[in-house]
């Protein structure tokens, strides 16, 4: 894996027919891997289980450094939502 970064274009498309995307960005750093995931993304559980805050990112603010493991469930799936009420 290198450092680089690409857009990644998302299945919805504007009302002027724009494609919508998002910046994935990856970095080695420490001998870690860092993914981050930039613009407005929703991921949605269609499960019914319990899901740990494992923390919020104020806008204009740092980045949230987050484990991966934090992140996937014992499928390998993982979960990631704006707050509020989307």
């Amino acid at each position: 894996m290198r450092a680089e970064i690409r857009t990644l274009g998302l299945p919805y498309t504007s009302d002027d027919t724009q494609q919508w995307k998002m910046v994935v960005e990856t970095k080695l750093e420490n001998s870690r891997r860092l993914i981050i995931l930039r613009s407005a993304v929703q991921v949605y559980s269609m499960r019914d289980t319990m899901l740990d805050l494992c923390g919020i990112v104020e806008p204009i603010a740092d980045p949230l450094d987050i484990a991966l493991p934090l992140l996937y469930n014992s499928g390998g799936e993982f979960y990631v939502k704006p707050a509020g009420d989307w």
